[in-house]
């Protein structure tokens, strides 16, 4: 009877660790995912504010593109935000990995809202709203990710 307590104990000890292995593979996973996806949004919509700027893009490109840009943003960080509301994340490490994340990504569909509207309407306030925007993103990114 011993042995077979000790055995079902030990499988649920194995359980126990693989859930939590499996849980570190999944949060490493969406914090390089989350990184990249900020990283290279954030030079997508400077290359569109760029290519409006030097007339290599159109107008009508651009706000499509910049629109669909929010829209993604959004579901992106309303997914950071779900997680952060769950209670599921018990290291601080952790949480403040994805508060961040979701305070960038805030920022990048802001950025992205400001350019819509420059490339909708060309005045020069939401272009200077865009480069403000652009530049407190870069500000977090960078330090997010240990960049100069």
């Amino acid at each position: 009877m011993k042995k077979h307590c000790l055995l079902i104990f030990s499988i649920i000890g194995l359980i126990s660790v693989s859930q939590a292995q499996i849980q570190e593979k999944a949060l490493f996973n969406m914090g390089t995912t989350g990184a990249g996806i900020i990283y290279t949004t954030f030079h997508y919509l400077d290359s569109m504010y760029e290519g409006l700027i030097e007339e290599c893009q159109s107008a009508e490109s651009v706000a499509n593109a910049s629109n669909g840009q929010k829209g993604l943003l959004e579901v992106i960080q309303e997914s950071y935000q779900e997680l952060l509301d769950s209670n599921e994340l018990a290291d601080p490490n952790d949480q403040m990995y994805i508060q961040r994340l979701a305070e960038i990504t805030g920022l990048l569909r802001e950025q992205a809202a400001h350019l819509h509207t420059f490339a909708s309407e060309g005045d020069q306030a939401s272009s200077d709203a865009y480069l403000k925007t652009k530049n407190a993103a870069w500000v977090r990114i960078s330090d997010l990710l240990g960049l100069e």
